[in-house]
């Protein structure tokens, strides 16, 4: 209770801030707005001025040395983001942490203090990926030493009949299927990798980013794959893959895009890249049951780098780039209201 006292009267104070910053912006200001290159010069040799604020004017100076901000920008900025109880001071390093691996130099400051503002619904990312490793674990170890025969036709009637999570193109009615597939595995070191990116990279992004993208991304990627199954007419679909590479490839994408704010991360790229290809590979030889379609591989990549552009993206101006992502939002939706229409004209029981 002491601390939320505290937090809240340290939040009072840094609203009492806005006419201190408000007179500053001022001395500076040129029309409606601030160049941030001049207001980095005036405010370094202040004492009061929290590094946060020069750290996210630098990066915009180095961005842009045009880089410009009106009063309500500057005073977001100033005013927002700063952690006050112990709690948030934890939650602050490691986003800060999150940052300065998966974003780029010249965005972390503000990917902080966005994060910070968003405090604490970042336990909503927490819950849904600390839900989706758990039953993960539980359903591969159900699988592993409960429930499945050993022989390939007893395997196959198990999944046709009595399975409820795997995606069978004969009880596509059953809609739940389109996203339970992604927790069943059926080799460990699926379940290992898929585990590791979830763990070290969708939840970390997911506190860099707005709170419903990276868990929008992980559930579309599934979510299409599913849909593209019944198009092709893939047997048993299962597996977190189309999920897992949605998210990696809009990061993949999202680093390309904005190179100059990433800077050297030809690195990550490789290395996303190859564990795609070694996933992919394993999954085509080692998999026990061969009827599992491999399709989700290929369609979490396409989903990264299409989806992924149009919902990470950070330019949202140009009329060009209005027009492409509304294309393939459009391509997206078209594709799902197909499978869809398939799903429910199609032969099931």
């Amino acid at each position: 209770m002491g601390g939320s006292m505290t937090a809240a009267r340290k939040q009072k104070i840094w609203m009492e801030e806005i006419p201190y910053w408000t007179e500053i912006y001022k001395k500076l200001q040129r029309g409606d707005k601030a160049y941030a290159v001049e207001l980095l010069a005036f405010l370094t040799p202040n004492s009061k001025c929290p590094a946060s604020i020069l750290q996210e004017l630098n990066e915009l100076v180095n961005e842009n040395e045009q880089s410009s901000l009106n009063l309500e920008q500057f005073l977001l900025m100033c005013t927002s983001g700063r952690p006050a109880s112990v709690r948030q001071k934890r939650f602050h390093k490691v986003v800060t942490a999150a940052a300065n691996v998966y974003a780029g130099r010249l965005q972390r400051a503000r990917l902080v203090r966005h994060a910070m503002v968003d405090y604490p619904v970042f336990l909503i990312q927490v819950l849904f990926f600390g839900l989706v490793i758990v039953t993960q674990i539980v359903v591969y170890l159900q699988y592993l030493f409960w429930c499945c025969p050993e022989t390939q036709r007893e395997m196959d009637d198990h999944l046709r009949f009595d399975d409820k999570l795997v995606l069978v193109l004969e009880r596509k009615r059953e809609v739940w299927r389109t996203v339970s597939f992604v927790l069943v595995t059926f080799n460990g070191l699926s379940l290992v990798l898929a585990v590791a990116i979830e763990l070290l990279v969708c939840l970390p992004l997911s506190l860099l980013q707005s709170p419903w993208k990276i868990p929008y991304l992980y559930a579309a990627g599934a979510f299409t794959a599913a849909e593209l199954a019944f198009i092709c007419g893939y047997y048993y679909t299962a597996g977190a893959s189309a999920a897992v590479y949605s998210v990696l490839w809009a990061h993949v994408v999202d680093i390309i895009v904005n190179y100059r704010q990433f800077g050297s991360a030809i690195g990550r790229v490789v290395l996303i890249v190859l564990y795609t290809t070694v996933d992919a590979v394993q999954a085509y030889y080692l998999n026990p049951i061969p009827s599992v379609g491999t399709l989700p591989h290929l369609v979490g990549v396409f989903v990264g780098c299409t989806l992924g552009l149009a919902v990470l993206r950070k330019n949202k101006g140009r009329k060009w780039e209005k027009w492409v992502y509304g294309t393939i939002k459009f391509l997206y939706w078209a594709l799902i209201a197909w499978a869809f229409a398939l799903a429910a004209w199609g032969p099931t029981y």
